[in-house]
């Protein structure tokens, strides 16, 4: 074979024909790259696709905004089929900023990629989209965006099916329907560089196939994949990629600890079961409070997979019976994920997912093994577009209710979202750190967000929410992740964007308010530049809202001077990224100096004490805005601003048990109990298991209520006395509380005290009450004495020496006073005279007398018995 003289640059750049030429070149060939490394292997460890070159005009969003949006599917990359894995032009230091800038002069002339001019064997840094200034094009300062030579290492016997993958407009999307502006882009008419329809849809179809749903017979089977020594690689490949692939078995340990996310005690029963069931989660600091919403077991997180980001987006108000979200991914590679990755949305709230008919991912259902507490499905070109390596891609995603059911008849609002956890599992089932998401979804956004909605490019890789905290700088990222197919300058030459982002009120007070910060970062919330901080406000009511910032706002100066200062601050401090690639800034909340994560986590759970209270939610969307009187395009004249469609996007984070701290739920209430009472009851948080212990240490258990209130029965054996003490305590499931006390108390007031007759001259009173009462004896004259009843009811009061002589016809008033202290009604009794007086005497009787004397007690009656029986009566007198 005739050797190769000595490569140069020159020599790789293809005419038009050449390029022909090199797509039909046999598929296996090696290929030889100068400065590039080759890498032989199996089919599936990457893929590329070139694009379409764009002539891409100065767009006025009011007409030719949403490029991405007309050639959505201009990026399709097509699996490859040979064992060739090379590299992408989306480079894995992607995420950190070129120092290189670019000018923001309106351009003439289209982008023109170095790719349609001939394969380059330099790897080029992209150029970023900063600058200083932002001046008009001119002929001394030609556009340089004309001369960008994308990242890319291609190998030369490219088969007629791949093609290599563009920097820009790298987005594809399955358009929902709603109203658009008029959108246009012209597109390249070089027939040498499109790609043949029939070749794109026939090699993605033999991705989709290997994806689709295995029968059992196909589950269980074992591909027939002929001997590696014994065939070609073509053959060899061909039946890896058309061999039906098989979830690989994860073995899990029981070591980590499990999550429970519901206040109640959670089933440990079947799928059947309605119940929200517990899982093994990583016992990982660092992403413990993301995953408690898990719902299936998962051992570890992986960092640095090949996933650059995923994430859930909901676009628009979901008021019927099918939710409409969008998934949002970009793959640096895939085989970390098509050989047995999948697909999780977790959901906790069980009113929530017991309500699930079905969920579609790009129109595959996904699959759910637990009465659609967690819903997956492969990572596959079917359902994420698998095969589109190094650009993002939104895939719709749509929940279907049982029976017509709504968010809104289901009792969802915007105040109580439901909550969705979103993440991949590579291969071999460990969690995509990048994937890690906490969204929610409501049946309207957030009130304050513009219904008026403008379609952009700039946002064609729909924005996706991660709130992360940071423990060593006490701070709370929320992380922004977008992929724009033009810079923020270039999207509209007119415009300046307003940052608006609702964070719950609940957690102002302990956010130093005077320290927020906004940046562009990377996916994970770190700042790419520590020059390219600003600061923030932020409202009482907890809203961020960039349009009060003045270096960040037009609204109250509408100067072109400073508008040209404000868009140089959002594109270079905020938008700034590198061409073709996705971007993300952030918003930081540092907790105040005298707080730490879990004071904040002590302080929400004590006033909401459910999971579901606990989880506090963020709202986020880009609204814009013009001058009063625009430079291009029609005047502004003050309209309200409109939301960036695809811009809004949510999360929340879990402050309940957060960061490995059990939280303890707080202590149940016990209302007043009675002594001698059989009941005992109070409230708590639904479906916690309430344990009272009665004084004499028995325990009864019951659960709380769906209203929050629980009893429990005092047996038989059982008796409370007043200043008994009855406890009580509450368990979740996970944590019991604090021990709640109260005392027994007699409030039912005692009978009235019974008394004896009392005899004039008596110098003791005494009678009959309850057991243990306080008996008050009050006097004719006013003073009284006490007196206590025995055990056996009875009393016995001694009147006091300052108290006369009882008499006949004097009152005396008694009381009582149990316990508890709570008073009688009153008896009162008349002093009688109780003595028999002496026999009286007779005075001698004859025959002759006619008149009967004698003496007797003076006042007394006499009665005089004749012997015939008649009776005579007389009084006595006052001399006897």
């Amino acid at each position: 074979m005739k050797k190769l003289k000595k490569a140069n640059k020159l020599d790789f750049r293809l005419s038009e024909n050449s390029k022909s030429l090199v797509r039909n070149l046999t598929r296996g060939t090696v290929s030889l790259l100068i400065g590039s490394t080759l890498v032989c292997g199996i089919s599936h460890d990457a893929e590329a696709a070139e694009k379409v070159a764009e002539d891409v005009k100065p767009i006025d969003n009011q007409t030719t905004n949403e490029s991405s949006q007309t050639i959505a599917e201009t990026a399709t990359a097509v699996p490859q089929e040979t064992p060739l894995e090379t590299s992408t032009n989306s480079p894995s230091n992607s995420k950190t900023e070129s120092t290189s800038t670019e000018h923001p002069h309106e351009p003439t002339q289209g982008i023109t990629s170095s790719q349609e001019d001939g394969i380059s064997s330099k790897t080029t840094p992209v150029p970023s989209e900063e600058s200083t200034s932002e001046l008009p094009q001119t002929s001394d300062a030609p556009s340089q965006e004309g001369n960008f030579t994308n990242t890319s290492t291609t190998p030369q016997n490219t088969s007629p099916a791949e093609t290599i993958i563009g920097q820009e407009s790298q987005t594809t999307e399955e358009v929902p329907s709603i109203p658009t502006e008029t959108q246009s882009v012209s597109e390249s008419n070089n027939a040498n560089t499109e790609i043949s329809n029939e070749k794109a849809s026939d090699a993605t179809h033999k991705e989709a196939t290997s994806n689709t749903k295995l029968s059992t017979s196909e589950a269980s089977s074992t591909p027939e994949i002929p001997e590696a020594q014994n065939a070609d690689k073509t053959t060899l490949t061909k039946s890896l990629r058309d061999a039906p692939l098989k979830p690989k078995e994860i073995k899990t340990q029981s070591s980590p600890r499990k999550s429970y996310r519901l206040a109640s005690r959670p089933a440990s029963a079947t799928t059947q079961q309605t119940g929200r069931k517990s899982y093994i989660i990583p016992d990982n600091r660092k992403y413990l409070y993301l995953l408690r919403g898990l719902g299936y077991d998962a051992l570890t997180v992986k960092e640095h997979t090949q996933l650059r980001f995923a994430g859930i987006s909901q676009m628009e108000a979901q008021t019927t019976s099918h939710i409409h979200l969008m998934l949002t991914k970009w793959l640096d590679l895939k085989n970390e994920f098509t050989r047995g990755g999948k697909i999780h949305l977790s959901f906790s709230q069980e009113k929530f997912f017991n309500a699930i008919e079905g969920i579609t991912i790009n129109g595959v259902r996904m699959e759910t093994t637990n009465n659609g507490q967690d819903w997956s499905a492969p990572v596959s070109g079917s359902t994420v577009k698998s095969g589109l390596i190094g650009v993002v891609t939104n895939t719709p995603v749509v929940i279907t209710l049982k029976g017509n059911q709504t968010l809104e008849s289901l009792g969802f609002s915007y105040e109580h979202p439901v909550h969705l956890t979103h993440t991949w599992t590579t291969n071999s089932g460990e969690v995509a750190a990048e994937s890690i998401q906490q969204t929610t979804i409501t049946p309207q956004l957030n009130p304050k967000a513009p219904k008026e909605t403008r379609l952009t490019s700039f946002v064609s890789g729909r924005m996706i929410n991660r709130l992360l905290y940071q423990h060593n700088k006490k701070t709370i990222h929320s992380v922004h992740i977008y992929k724009p197919d033009q810079s923020f300058w270039r999207t509209d030459y007119g415009w300046v964007l307003y940052i608006k982002e609702q964070i719950p009120k609940k957690l102002l007070p302990y956010i130093d308010t005077s320290s927020i910060k906004i940046y562009v970062s990377d996916e994970f919330g770190n700042p790419i530049s520590n020059d390219k901080v600003i600061t923030i406000s932020i409202g009482s009511d907890g809203l961020v809202d960039t349009s009060k910032v003045p270096q960040l706002s037009i609204e109250h100066d509408q100067s072109i001077s400073h508008w040209k200062k404000v868009r140089n601050e959002l594109n270079s401090k905020v938008f700034s990224g590198l061409l073709g690639q996705s971007r993300a800034f952030t918003i930081a909340y540092k907790l105040r100096d005298d707080m730490n994560m879990e004071d904040v986590v002590e302080q929400i759970n004590k006033n909401h004490p459910t999971s579901s209270e606990a989880r506090l939610s963020f709202a986020s969307w880009l609204e814009s805005d013009y001058l009063d009187s625009r430079i291009l395009g029609k005047k502004d004249g003050g309209a309200p601003h409109e939301r960036l469609f695809g811009s809004y996007a949510t999360s929340y984070m879990d402050f309940y048990d957060y960061d490995n701290v059990s939280v303890a739920p707080n202590p149940p209430t016990i209302n007043d109990v009675e002594a001698g009472s059989k009941v005992i009851s109070g409230t708590g948080v639904a479906g916690n298991q309430i344990t009272v212990t009665l004084p004499g240490g028995t325990k009864e258990t019951t659960t709380v209520g769906a209203d929050g209130t629980w009893t429990v029965t005092v047996t038989d054996t059982e008796h409370l006395n007043d200043s008994d003490v009855v406890s009580a305590i509450q368990n979740d499931g996970q944590n019991d509380s604090a021990v709640s006390s109260v005392t027994v108390k007699d409030t039912i007031a005692p009978n009235a005290p019974l008394i004896n007759a009392v005899e004039a001259g008596a110098t003791q009173i005494s009678g009959q009450g309850e057991n243990g009462a306080l008996i008050v004896v009050k006097f004719p004259n006013g003073k009284t004495t006490l007196a206590r009843v025995d055990e056996n009811g009875n009393w016995t009061a001694h009147v006091p020496l300052v108290v006369p002589t009882l008499t006949v016809g004097d009152k005396i008033v008694v009381t009582s006073l149990d316990n508890a202290g709570n008073q009688s009604g009153t008896t009162s009794i008349t002093v009688e005279d109780q003595t028999s007086p002496e026999a009286p005497t007779v005075d001698p009787v004859t025959s002759k007398t006619t008149v009967i004397t004698g003496t007797g007690e003076a006042g007394s009656t006499v009665t005089v018995t004749f012997p015939d029986g008649t009776t005579v009566t007389g009084t006595v007198n006052e001399e006897g």
